[in-house]
């Protein structure tokens, strides 16, 4: 068995001052839209539901919209959505939990200080492993907060498992200039070029834009992974990567040799196992990395990170 667990997972509340954080107090969340296609509005941030033509009516997260830069986020395509992850593969392409139409259960609670959105069924195209996320966004954060675990029911066979990912459009869409990550001992910010390989447990990850003063950062809070009776998970090549020129981040538990194709990337999972993550997508605003990196190291701090 293995279980990480980076900082307690906790409401972040966030009002940007020269010391750091401040609690903002008396908003509301404002949402509408019918059943899992909602609209759901923060004084900080739009986040849509709405599925694409070629998505399932599924409550996967498909836009984000950041207030203050007016900030579009979308992977710009009808097939996909912003946030895609769970997803796998079993030797052809990758699919996510955007393909449930709709999910085999889902449970919403939504008021003006919470909303919070449950899901699950059985992973399109292998159904042997059954799926479940859950969303919650506060009126007091520019912060989704994000749960996803597969659970293997039966053996199955998959090239491909993956969690956290986040992807926007390519090409000159993409509102990014670089990407970032923790090191450990500090912090790795470069242009947006190539494609790092980092390790399954690097605490955060982040888009940047010079251009707009924002970012997009993953900060994990627990990482699991267990075999059949609490024994040690099946992996192959565990790791974080960014991809695409890069405009999408994931985190792999099971990634193939890039070497290899066809049926030898299929990797035997053990009925039992358990792959799970908890997280939280911040949409920050700081002008400039310094000041994100300050945000960053604030709320690690609020959360009693060094």
């Amino acid at each position: 068995m293995k279980h990480l667990r980076s900082l307690t997972f906790a409401v972040l509340l966030l009002g940007v001052s020269s010391v750091g954080f401040q609690v903002i107090l008396g908003q509301n969340l404002q949402i509408t839209g019918d059943d899992l296609a909602w609209r759901v509005e923060n004084p900080f941030i739009v986040v849509d539901f709405s599925p694409n033509p070629r998505t399932g009516r599924s409550g996967q997260i498909n836009t984000v919209r950041v207030k203050g830069p007016d900030i579009l986020l979308s992977r710009g395509t009808p097939s996909s959505t912003l946030h895609l992850s769970p997803n796998l593969a079993q030797g052809g392409d990758w699919v996510c939990t955007n393909r449930w139409d709709p999910p085999q259960q889902w449970e919403v609670q939504e008021g003006p200080k919470a909303f919070r959105l449950e899901r699950s069924g059985p992973m399109p195209v292998v159904p042997e492993i059954f799926g479940e996320t859950v969303y919650e966004i506060t009126p007091d954060a520019p912060v989704v907060r994000v749960f996803e675990r597969m659970t293997v029911q039966e053996p199955a066979k998959v090239a491909l498992l993956r969690v956290d990912e986040l992807s926007v459009e390519p090409g000159p869409e993409n509102p990014f200039t670089h990407i970032a990550w923790s090191t450990g001992s500090g912090t790795e910010l470069r242009d947006r070029r190539g494609n790092p390989v980092l390790p399954l447990e690097t605490q955060w990850v982040a888009f940047f834009s010079q251009a707009h003063g924002f970012a997009v950062v993953s900060i994990y809070d627990e990482l699991s992974m267990t075999g059949p009776n609490g024994g040690n998970a099946v992996l192959k090549n565990p790791s974080l990567h960014f991809a695409g020129d890069p405009h999408y981040f994931y985190r792999a538990f099971i990634f193939p040799d890039e070497s290899v194709t066809g049926n030898d990337t299929l990797v035997q999972l053990p009925a039992g196992s358990v792959y799970s993550i908890r997280y939280s997508l911040l949409f920050l605003e700081g002008v400039d990395w310094p000041k994100i990196e300050a945000l960053i190291g604030a709320f690690m701090e609020r959360e009693g990170r060094d």
